[in-house]
């Protein structure tokens, strides 16, 4: 990794709040693997000489009733710091994410598939 990032992140809840953004409509088993997943390719994508695709944005309005999902968020970016400081990275470099209808495993904007989780249902499709 270059020793600065290139974007604009400042704190982990920015990045918590990009993950709640993407995320808040999303739901199963691998939703929690799927959110600590984000905040490895965001936190990678700051470090990455490719392109990186727009996001959600990294302001939120969390309503009380999804204040559960948003401390899910904010686990998952403290989950990849502790990963990443263990020298860890389930995404092996991951710099996009993507969610997808089906279990496709194309590749996304020409790079190749590095992880997977769900099947995850969306109520917000």
């Amino acid at each position: 990794m270059s020793s600065a990032p290139r974007h604009h992140l400042k704190n982990d809840h920015q990045l918590a709040n990009i993950i709640f953004n993407e995320t808040r409509s999303l739901s199963g088993l691998g939703i929690a693997q799927a959110r600590v997943n984000i905040a490895h390719a965001i936190i990678n994508a700051e470090y990455s000489p490719h392109v990186v695709p727009q996001m959600a944005p990294s302001t939120a309005h969390v309503p009380k009733q999804e204040i559960g999902i948003y401390s899910s968020c904010l686990t998952a970016v403290l989950t990849a710091h502790t990963d990443i400081q263990k020298g860890r990275d389930p995404t092996n470099g991951a710099t996009h994410f993507n969610f997808r209808v089906g279990p496709s495993t194309a590749s996304f904007f020409n790079l190749q598939l590095q992880t997977q989780a769900g099947p995850l249902k969306n109520s917000n499709p």
